[in-house]
């Protein structure tokens, strides 16, 4: 419509200019004759179907008045800037300078009364303050990487403050990570039976199922520690003590049992075969191998006790012997040391609650005992063994007894 509007004042302005031509071209022939034919249809042609010309004018810095005119040039600061992810980045800058106290032994008799208690030296010699990354993998089970990424996401609070970068904090400093105070989540110890398909990470770029979509709060920060992976399932562990993570892994000589569903049944030999180290490479013999079957399924399996190995051990072995393999899914493990699925009520896949203390200490001395016989039957096909569902089958179905 502004353009409309302003089409009058265009063509005025044309015709205006027109006449002014013609007077000039009259004036300079001395006004003897009119305004010749080809000026008149000029006019015309500028009045009726000529596009108004509107002026503009380009707003664009001069590259020599730009505040960023000179970073390409290899200045003696631009060469020596701050690195990341100690030293500082383009996102954030360290405050270290004057947020660190300085040594208990350069300060006067003064200054160190005046000090706080909580900054003063301890027993040992060391200062009482530490970097926040430096507690925050004290106390859970993360990565240097991933504590330095909780803070730049903004995820961790300081005494109710929120913080985006590293900084110097005290004993008496109160933490918190997504809510909830570091000291809880440090103690945190969960009991899962993990379905088959969920990953061991909180974030998936292929937005696969996780573990942590089975937490009663996915804003706890609680890590999977066990000897399953993404194609099994069974008894897991989530927790931050350290402890518990050693005990765990397979070099702590903790047995645990595998049922493995299989595509056909084994004979003898690949049985005896089964019994061999050679089979399971560096991670040693196993305790016991049983043969048995699914009564639910009536699909063939097999019971492996082993103190080092996991599920993809477990299937480079039963390669390496000349089996048919395991189905899609068909390892669960159902007990870690004296811990068992139906014992901790996990038969449910899914299913998660909090362990108990005296279940912790089972665990770790059953860690401890690495010379004591499994409590698992050897020899013959167990009738128990033979009477359940074990394991996850073909169809999806996961174990539910032992």
């Amino acid at each position: 419509s502004s353009f409309l509007g302003a089409l009058p004042s265009v063509g005025m302005a044309a015709a205006g200019a027109c006449r002014r031509q013609g007077a000039a071209a009259l004036v300079g022939q001395g006004g003897a004759h009119s305004p010749s034919s080809s000026l008149v249809g000029r006019c015309a042609d500028t009045v009726a179907g000529a596009p108004p010309s509107i002026g503009c004018q380009l707003s664009q810095r001069r590259w020599d008045t730009s505040p960023y005119r000179r970073v390409h040039v290899l200045t003696f600061a631009n060469v020596n800037k701050a690195t990341w992810p100690m030293q500082g980045s383009l996102g954030w800058k360290p405050r270290w300078a004057r947020e660190r106290p300085l040594p208990f032994d350069l300060l006067s008799e003064e200054q160190r009364h005046s000090r706080a208690p909580s900054l003063q030296l301890a027993e040992g010699g060391q200062a009482g303050v530490e970097l926040l990354t430096q507690r925050l993998l004290a106390n859970l089970h993360v990565l240097p990487s991933e504590t330095l990424a909780l803070v730049h996401r903004s995820r961790v609070t300081v005494n109710g403050h929120l913080q985006s970068m590293d900084r110097w904090i005290s004993p008496e400093d109160h933490v918190s990570v997504n809510g909830h105070d570091l000291s809880e989540l440090a103690d945190l110890t969960l009991f899962m039976h993990k379905p088959v398909g969920y990953t061991l990470t909180e974030e998936d770029p292929l937005r696969r199922p996780s573990y942590s979509s089975l937490l009663p709060d996915r804003t706890l920060l609680v890590r999977p520690a066990g000897r399953l992976d993404l194609g099994s399932s069974g008894l897991l562990l989530l927790t931050n003590r350290r402890t518990l993570v050693e005990a765990m892994s397979p070099g702590s000589g903790l047995p645990a049992t595998f049922v493995i569903h299989l595509r056909a049944p084994l004979d003898r030999v690949l049985l005896r075969r089964l019994h061999e180290p050679d089979a399971y490479g560096a991670c040693g013999p196993p305790e016991s191998v049983e043969e048995g079957l699914d009564a639910g399924t009536g699909t063939p399996a097999v019971r492996i006790v082993h103190r080092g190995a996991r599920p993809v051990e477990l299937r480079e072995a039963l390669a390496r012997v000349g089996s048919p393999g395991a189905v899609s899914g068909g390892i669960c493990c159902v007990r870690l040391g004296p811990l068992s699925l139906e014992e901790l009520r996990l038969e449910e896949p899914g299913a998660i609650r909090p362990a108990e203390a005296a279940e912790l200490e089972a665990l770790l001395a059953g860690a401890a005992a690495r010379g004591a016989l499994s409590a698992e039957p050897s020899g013959e096909v167990d009738r128990g063994w033979d009477a359940g569902s074990h394991g996850n089958t073909g169809s999806g179905r996961e174990a539910t007894r032992i």
